[in-house]
């Protein structure tokens, strides 16, 4: 019987950059004894499944049509893992850490050899990322309006008073553990020194690890690079985006001065959009979840679930500065210009 992977997330741990490689390089990964499913992947992840599982980002289907859902993935999934015949089997959608009933998930599989795979991301650099990305897509999600606060700090706050599950590493951990058993639960922090060289080969070593196979017989598929999915924005290149979001335009005006905003220059060297000592305090806040995991469920003796190095209050940092009426003005003139030109835009 196959060995079933599923990749839970969290967001804005790589997720994409994973979800990409395996659809887009499915073939050659079956060949190598892992099986990537192409039942109830709908792009390149299986939203399709945690959807019908009743994890869901919008308003959840009847349960009827969920259950006449669950039944016809069940059955083509199936047919698709006994035909490829591989040792294992991975699913990913970063869907499954909203707050649903996990035992729906146990209950589809049916069996025992299930692995909940998850990555962890230290937060105060998880918060500037999802911030940045909420940025990015608030024009499709309709989430700016819920932003009644403006800027990274507004925007962490407000992220912690909503008190999300998938936030609180320990709750979500131990839930899933409560009904796979805490030995199916592998937990992967995310961290470029610890996913090295890249989140593809972490995310193939960990699999190898689990089936009991040689690591680098698998892990050299992942030598096929696939683009980066995200990138990172400059301070004020997310500041200018902001201004974009929030403003009341016409979408299609809009549409012009986003895509001008993401085609900025990305952040190399990386800058952070927190001050240090918020950074830390995040880090202290959740210290108490990051040493029970990396106990419990890493085996980590040391309690060190992160291993880059902690802010320095003393590291020099600003805070971006905000920009004035002038510069909005000739942001948005360039937007459209580089719009209508097809040209790049930026000096930003």
């Amino acid at each position: 019987m196959s060995k079933i992977f599923l990749h839970i997330g969290i967001n804005k741990t790589g997720t994409s950059a994973i979800q990409s490689f395996f659809s887009h390089y499915r073939e050659p990964l079956k060949a190598q004894g892992l099986l990537y499913p192409q039942t109830a992947c709908d792009g390149s992840a299986h939203y399709p499944l945690s959807q019908a599982l009743g994890f869901s980002l919008g308003k959840a289907p009847s349960s009827a049509s969920t259950a006449a859902q669950r039944e016809a993935l069940r059955r083509a999934l199936d047919e698709e893992i006994a035909a490829a015949g591989t040792p294992a089997v991975l699913l990913s959608s970063e869907i499954f850490v909203r707050p649903a009933d996990i035992k729906q998930v146990h209950d589809f599989f049916d069996r025992e050899d299930v692995a909940i795979l998850v990555y962890l991301r230290r937060h105060d650099t998880w918060f500037s990322a999802l911030y940045s990305q909420a940025l990015k897509t608030a024009h499709k999600t309709k989430a700016a309006p819920h932003w009644k606060p403006e800027g990274i700090d507004a925007f962490v706050r407000f992220q912690c008073k909503r008190l999300n599950i998938q936030g609180h590493y320990r709750h979500l951990v131990d839930r899933w553990a409560a009904v796979f058993g805490r030995k199916n639960i592998i937990v992967r922090p995310y961290e470029s020194c610890q996913n090295a060289p890249d989140i593809v080969v972490d995310i193939l070593r960990s699999i190898a690890t689990e089936m009991q196979v040689d690591a680098n017989a698998i892990s050299q598929l992942a030598s096929i690079r696939s683009a980066r999915r995200n990138t990172s924005l400059t301070p004020r290149a997310l500041q200018i985006l902001e201004v974009f979001q929030r403003a009341k335009l016409d979408p299609g005006v809009r549409a012009k001065l986003i895509h001008y905003a993401l085609s900025l220059p990305v952040n190399e060297p990386r800058e952070f959009i927190l001050s240090p000592a918020r950074r830390l305090q995040l880090i202290e806040e959740n210290a108490a979840d990051y040493e029970y995991i990396a106990r419990e469920y890493m085996g980590r003796e040391d309690g060190q679930l992160f291993y880059d190095p902690l802010p320095d209050l003393n590291e020099p940092w600003e805070p971006p500065k905000p920009l004035t009426p002038c510069e909005i003005v000739e942001e948005t003139v360039a937007a459209l210009s580089a719009f209508e030109s097809k040209t790049p835009g930026p000096s930003a």
